[in-house]
């Protein structure tokens, strides 16, 4: 039986880009910074408000 570990690190970067891509269009109509959060292995992203357990920052300035 083989190792999957390529197959889900790939699925990670997959959702990381999607969340980075939604971000990156709510930051543009906002005029604001977000940022990217992971918790139990889910990224989520929401406007910046200090936040310290944050993967990427996504801002358009």
């Amino acid at each position: 039986m083989g190792c999957n570990c390529g197959k889900e690190i790939q699925k990670r970067m997959e959702s990381l880009n999607r969340m980075r891509a939604l971000a990156k269009k709510a930051a543009i109509m906002d005029n604001s910074i977000y940022v990217i959060t992971e918790k139990n292995g889910k990224y989520n992203f929401a406007r910046y408000e200090g936040q310290r357990d944050v993967v990427e920052y996504v801002h358009f300035l």
